[in-house]
């Protein structure tokens, strides 16, 4: 299945009803999909250059964002369901 929209993404967590997904508030622009890897749990996927937009959007300079990123996300870890941070910064640059 190829996910497409934030409905086809929240479909699949739907069908994973014994699957816990940790989902980051407010960043759904930066939802990128399911990710999964032999052996463990499917977990959501997330753009950290799209994360560090949006912190600007909230009103964050470039290095408030970035310190605010290293400090309460990139180090975030709550279980088997923690997303996953995928960084496309030299994608994007």
């Amino acid at each position: 299945m190829r996910l497409n929209t934030k409905k086809d993404i929240a479909s699949v967590i739907a069908q994973e009803s014994d699957v816990v997904f940790v989902v980051l508030d407010g960043f759904d622009d930066a939802l990128l999909g399911v990710a999964t890897a032999t052996g463990e749990q499917p977990r959501l996927a997330y753009d950290v250059a799209k994360i560090l937009k949006e912190l600007e959007r909230m009103g964050m300079d470039k290095n408030e964002a970035e310190e605010y990123y290293e400090y309460n996300i990139e180090c975030l870890y709550v279980g088997p369901g923690t997303p996953v941070l995928v960084d496309t910064r030299a994608f994007h640059e």
